[in-house]
């Protein structure tokens, strides 16, 4: 079992799923987060779903 903890920016997330991903050569990843409002809980979501659709090869 592969586990990994990232907490930071834009950039700093995109670096550490690259790296996830070339180190694992997963088809899949499980993202959790830890974020009581709901509207930023949302928001959240919607970043790490628009850098995983445009940015991560």
């Amino acid at each position: 079992m592969y586990r990994s903890l990232t907490i930071g920016g834009r950039d700093k997330l995109k670096t550490s799923m690259q790296k996830l991903l070339q180190d694992t050569s997963a088809d899949e990843i499980i993202i959790t987060t830890q974020i009581y409002d709901h509207k930023d809980r949302l928001r959240n979501w919607f970043r790490i779903a628009v850098l995983i659709y445009f940015n991560i090869n």
